[in-house]
């Protein structure tokens, strides 16, 4: 099963926890097509090769409000995927 499937089939087995839009109270929301990477702030800074969050996104079609999802948790990557990519420190090799 792809990604997108598998996403869909989980999210409608949680279908009482998204329903209208708090930002315009509407129930139009698309499921966006890449998985998006949250990284953590770092003073504004941005560190190569750092920890980054992989998350869904649910995005309404009316306001352009977006929800995250954490792929993890939805089981679109697996832990053991999310595991390899973390470098040992969590901070990338400066040189």
């Amino acid at each position: 099963m792809d990604q997108r499937h598998k996403f869909e089939s989980w999210i409608n087995s949680k279908t009482t926890l998204i329903g209208k839009c708090p930002v315009c109270a509407e129930r139009r929301w698309t499921l966006l097509d890449d998985i998006l990477e949250v990284r953590p702030f770092n003073g504004g800074g941005l560190v190569v090769g750092g920890a980054t969050y992989p998350h869904v996104g649910l995005m309404c079609t009316n306001c352009g409000n977006t929800q995250f999802i954490n792929a993890v948790v939805s089981g679109i990557i697996s832990e053991r995927e999310f595991a390899d990519e973390i470098p040992p420190s969590g901070v990338a090799d400066a040189g």
